[in-house]
């Protein structure tokens, strides 16, 4: 009689498994759901303030992500706002920026992949000036960020060639 029940035994153990491996799918499943619906959240919203930190210097920057705020950027602006903008693209690629409506001198930091590509110190505003007059100022190379700072920041902040930006927190 011991011996017909060990196969009973064998299948229940098996079936017990299964609706174990059930259950912890189910959990991996949700876990993974929860952190990506986390992750989404965390994205960089288009007007946020957000920490960024080049070198060992933190500044907060308003963020552009949207089409309509790439393209408005500072223009017509007073001031900086906070301690300067960041554009974030969805890719890296060749960039230009000009100067059109800016009522102050800015520097342009390219980046690309959390790592400075170059800048260009000083942008003037051109007042005055035709669209197809305006200065362009055109990335190094493809970039998928760029940082706009108040005019010698990049010299004040000792910012190089190759430094590392971490994006630290959106508020």
């Amino acid at each position: 009689m011991l011996s017909s029940r060990r196969p009973h035994l064998r299948l229940t153990a098996l079936f017990d498994i299964i609706k174990f491996m059930k259950k912890l799918n189910f959990i991996i499943v949700l876990t993974l759901f929860a952190a990506s619906a986390a992750f989404a959240q965390n994205k960089i919203a288009d007007g946020k303030s957000v920490k960024v930190l080049i070198g060992k210097k933190e500044l907060v920057l308003v963020a552009a992500t949207e089409q309509k705020s790439h393209v408005q950027g500072l223009s017509g602006k007073k001031k900086m706002p906070k301690d300067g903008m960041i554009f974030i693209f969805a890719s890296a690629r060749p960039l230009v920026f000009w100067m059109k409506d800016m009522n102050f001198a800015i520097d342009i930091v390219w980046v690309k992949e959390n790592e400075i590509l170059g800048f260009a110190q000083n942008a003037q505003p051109e007042p005055k000036k035709a669209d197809y007059l305006l200065r362009k100022y055109f990335s190094p190379q493809d970039a998928d960020a760029v940082i706009e700072l108040n005019a010698g920041d990049v010299e004040k902040f000792n910012i190089k060639e190759g430094d590392k930006i971490i994006i630290d927190g959106v508020f």
